[in-house]
């Protein structure tokens, strides 16, 4: 045995430091590089995560990572799990720009990539960060924004320096990709993964396989247009996944019948039942206007949507074809409310009690819904609220009116009232 190919230290020993060091990315990759035998475990460590924080502008991680994963080094084989994160910040104003110049570098292995808590400006292509992520099959954003007025400056030192302006990839990207995660990011931040996607699946021979897709936005200022425009991407993004889609969670800021005068609006619910795989299903209403009448108007529509599709169920003959034959859990979520807060209550309550023992027996229906195996219905707080802040829910009953005729069949319900901000998704996605 040659010199350099003996064991430094017994391999428990070595095991051991390594597993004390599993967050330390720098020390790792050094570790990696000091013998073979200590390579692997190393390798098992960068793999499983990396966080780059970039909390101030010379931040040296963003420095550093170039540093060791150099296009070619053999340490880029290790990357499996990137996140790369701004500051925690409690405003928009306060989050920093993702540098402009930053990009990743060849990265064979990279499956899994989280972007959180940045502001893009209006300019920045998804190719920047993933033109060299042809392998990714996680992406994930969370707190992205888009500033214009960023944008529209950098475009001026680029001209004014000679510099051409980024451009599109002109290979299809994420003809892997099969989670895509949106959390509490503008919708600007999210048209342009979308329309990647888009591109993708037009001049690619293979479909990107997504199997879930979560779109959560908490842009909910925008006109009747606006929001018609955003529903459009969602029915184009829902509608190309159709064959692949399993896993389908989104926020709605409207009533999914809300605008009849803007008929996209009426596309996206449309699209839904058209994923013949989908398993679990989540619609998560954040509306424009804080009042009870929407929550009625949004448990309505919902209802509306499972009494047409099990009233296509019963004239269809194909059971194939049927929508929702795979769905096994179903949640709702919808702003945490308040009596005091609606002087109409009353009549309020008795109409959405109503809807949901329809809806209720609807979702009860073996022929149409045949896997259906949970129902979950959630009350969320706009804001974190403390133990003392909280107010008593007198109104939960109303929600627990669906629970009759599900149980009926033995399908398991559950209502959670009162969910803080932070914990609606992990509740949605607990088994």
């Amino acid at each position: 045995m040659s010199l350099s190919s003996k064991p430094i230290f017994c391999a428990e020993l070595v095991d051991t430091v390594l597993d004390l060091l599993r967050h330390d990315w720098r020390t790792l990759s050094s570790c990696a590089l000091v013998h073979p035998e200590w390579t692997p475990r190393a390798f098992l460590h960068l793999g499983r995560d990396i966080t780059l924080l970039i909390d101030w502008p010379d931040c040296p991680d963003l420095a550093d990572f170039h540093r060791i994963f150099y296009h070619g080094s053999p340490l880029c084989n290790a990357v499996r799990n990137l996140t790369i994160a701004g500051p925690q910040v409690t405003s928009i104003d306060l989050l920093l720009a993702i540098p402009e110049k930053f990009s990743l570098p060849t990265l064979p292995h990279l499956r899994a990539l989280t972007l959180r808590s940045f502001l893009f400006d209006s300019m920045q292509a998804p190719s920047l960060l993933l033109a060299n992520c042809l392998l990714l099959e996680e992406l994930s954003m969370e707190a992205i924004h888009v500033d214009e007025t960023l944008g529209n400056r950098r475009a001026i030192e680029r001209i004014s320096t000679g510099a051409a302006l980024d451009s599109l990839s002109p290979r299809p990207l994420f003809t892997r990709l099969q989670t895509l995660r949106v959390q509490d990011s503008i919708v600007d931040a999210w048209y342009p993964i979308l329309a990647e996607l888009e591109r993708t699946q037009e001049v690619s021979t293979l479909r990107p396989p997504i199997r879930s897709l979560s779109l959560h936005s908490h842009d909910h200022s925008q006109a009747g247009t606006r929001l018609s425009h955003n529903v459009i991407w969602w029915y184009n993004a829902i509608t190309n996944m159709q064959e692949s889609l399993v896993d389908l969670s989104i926020t709605v800021p409207i009533p999914l019948n809300h605008f009849p005068e803007y008929t996209d609006c009426t596309r996206f619910p449309t699209a839904v039942p058209r994923c013949r795989l989908l398993q679990r299903l989540t619609i998560r209403l954040w509306p424009l206007t804080l009042n009870y009448h929407t929550d009625a108007t949004f448990i309505n529509s919902l209802k509306q949507l499972f009494e047409s599709v099990a009233l296509f169920a019963s004239r269809s003959t194909g059971l194939e074809n049927l929508a929702f034959q795979s769905l096994q859990v179903f949640t709702a979520v919808i702003p945490h409310r308040t009596v005091h807060t609606c002087p109409h209550f009353a009549d309020l309550r008795n109409t959405m009690m109503n809807d949901f023992i329809h809806m209720g027996k609807t979702l009860a229906r073996a022929d149409a819904f045949p896997a259906l195996s949970a129902v979950r219905i959630g009350t969320a707080y706009y804001r974190p609220t403390s133990s003392h802040e909280q107010s008593v829910e007198d109104s939960g009953w109303v929600y627990e009116a669906i629970r009759a005729p599900l149980e009926t069949r033995g399908v398991e319900v559950e209502v959670k009232v009162g969910l803080q901000p932070d914990e609606w998704e992990q509740w949605t996605v607990a088994q």
